[in-house]
């Protein structure tokens, strides 16, 4: 799959990840509400909310509470990341 730079900025992908070639780029810090439906060609750009079905950006994350959720919990994902690579086992026996 091709992957190209805009402005400076470029995808940061894992190499073992799997990405559509329909996959949508989301901005920056922008936040998807859940059970948002994002479509193929929506764009979305840094640091918005996106919320609905079809999702659409609902404003600017700046000074809300969104925000703040989105500067704190980088670290709670890692963490979470990094205990389910110690802690996930396969069941042998049921």
């Amino acid at each position: 799959m091709a992957m190209y730079s805009f402005e400076g900025r470029s995808p940061r992908v894992d190499p073992t990840a799997f990405v559509a070639p329909t996959a949508v780029l989301i901005g920056a810090r922008s936040m998807i509400a859940a059970h948002s439906l994002v479509v193929g060609g929506t764009p979305i750009p840094d640091e918005v909310l996106v919320t609905g079905s079809p999702a659409k950006v609902k404003g600017t994350i700046a000074g809300t509470g969104a925000e703040v959720w989105v500067n704190l919990n980088p670290k709670a994902y890692q963490d979470l990341a990094q205990r389910y690579r110690m802690g996930f086992h396969e069941i042998l026996e049921i």
